[in-house]
């Protein structure tokens, strides 16, 4: 490797150490204080891999992967060099940034809800009712025909049942002899089980 690919890789270095210190802003600025110590270990090792695999690209563009020891005191002064000198501004931008791409998501969300999500529960709610509505209003013509209709049904077998019980007078004495024997049958083969003994 020539000097003068030595003092370009050089460089390139100190420029990866500054994209790895910009990289590490967006990294704490957007992780979420309430994430668990062990996601928040599988992050870190995820994002230092990353940006190991990051330098290593940029090596293999500047001098095909040779790597020397003072590559990584380029990298740790292009980092001192954006903390002392271009970290505030790089901060003060990502502010703008997210805030800028927050409040874009909240008028979408706006959007879509008084567009579209708030029209769609209106409708929702218009066919509810009206098929709640046809319901009860077939439901009582359903009862008003079933009564017209079976009235005279009833009535046809309240008469047959009273002369049955005129000729047999006796017919409902046994009928309910014949029910309290069905009662106490039941019950000697399916006892009713008491609160204490469940």
């Amino acid at each position: 490797m020539t000097l003068s690919t030595q003092f370009e890789t050089f460089g390139w270095m100190m420029v990866a150490g500054a994209i790895i210190g910009m990289n590490l802003d967006v990294y704490h600025r957007l992780l979420h204080s309430s994430i668990t110590k062990l996601k928040r270990s599988f992050l870190d090792i995820f994002f230092w891999v990353v940006q190991a695999a990051v330098v290593f690209y940029m090596l293999l563009l500047v001098n095909h992967g040779e790597i020397r020891i003072y590559f990584l005191l380029a990298i740790a002064l292009g980092a001192y060099m954006y903390r002392k000198t271009f970290r505030r501004v790089f901060t003060n931008t990502l502010e703008v940034i997210i805030r800028f791409v927050i409040s874009v998501c909240r008028v979408f969300k706006w959007f879509f809800q008084f567009v579209f999500l708030i029209p769609l529960k209106t409708v929702l709610k218009l066919f509810y009712r009206s098929g709640m509505i046809g319901l009860t209003t077939f439901r009582t013509i359903l009862l008003t025909t079933s009564r017209f209709f079976l009235a005279p049904v009833f009535r046809i077998l309240k008469r047959s049942t009273r002369k049955v019980l005129a000729r047999f007078p006796n017919l409902e004495f046994q009928l309910f002899n014949l029910r309290e024997k069905f009662k106490i049958i039941i019950r000697t083969f399916w006892p009713r089980k008491r609160k204490g003994d469940e």
